[in-house]
């Protein structure tokens, strides 16, 4: 008679445990997302993070302007890209040679070609001119080689010129530079020494 009634009682024991896994495990799975649920979550938040970024515009196999970055982040909503540490390089501008632009972040709407940047914008040109200022766009899509804009205060240097201005419309292609308003310029007669 006791072991009956061991034995009955390990049953009830076992039975009870098996059902306490069991509970555990079905409130364990409710809490968890199923698969179909991650996917979409992943679909409709799909930003994607580079920690470099390289692009290269051509035409007929020839590169005309390359976009670097030390990281960037692309929003498909927008379809633009955001880039910090901005390096942008326009290839073989004639007497120009080749121009680039540097700045602290930006954004690139690489459809229309289209790139905005801001915070220590500096443009430099093989031929010695250096353009300063903090905020820029570029259109690869207006003019031959691309227009340069910035609607803030702008300096231009070479070795015999200082150039201040506001509103700044620099064709790239055609090699011309208009500023808008306040401008003023400084022309040395022997190139500047650079201070050591």
């Amino acid at each position: 008679m006791i072991r009956r009634d061991s034995i009955r009682r390990f049953l009830i024991v076992a039975l009870l445990a098996i059902c306490a896994i069991l509970l555990v495990l079905i409130l364990f799975y409710e809490d968890q997302p199923t698969p179909v649920e991650l996917i979409d979550d992943v679909v409709m938040d799909a930003d994607v993070e580079l920690k470099s970024f390289n692009y290269t515009e051509t035409v007929d196999g020839v590169e005309q302007w390359t976009l670097t970055g030390e990281s960037a982040a692309h929003d498909y909503k927008q379809d633009l890209t955001h880039i910090n540490q901005v390096r942008m390089q326009l290839y073989d501008q004639k007497d120009l040679g080749d121009v680039v632009l540097t700045a602290d972040q930006g954004t690139a709407l690489v459809s229309d070609q289209q790139v905005n940047v801001s915070g220590n914008v500096v443009i430099t040109s093989d031929n010695g001119y250096t353009l300063l200022t903090e905020q820029a766009s570029y259109y690869g899509s207006r003019s031959q080689s691309g227009v340069i804009e910035s609607p803030v205060a702008v300096t231009i240097r070479s070795d015999q010129l200082d150039l201040h201005g506001t509103g700044l419309l620099f064709d790239v292609g055609l090699r011309t530079m208009q500023l808008n308003s306040h401008v003023s310029a400084t022309f040395y007669p022997e190139a500047k020494k650079e201070q050591p």
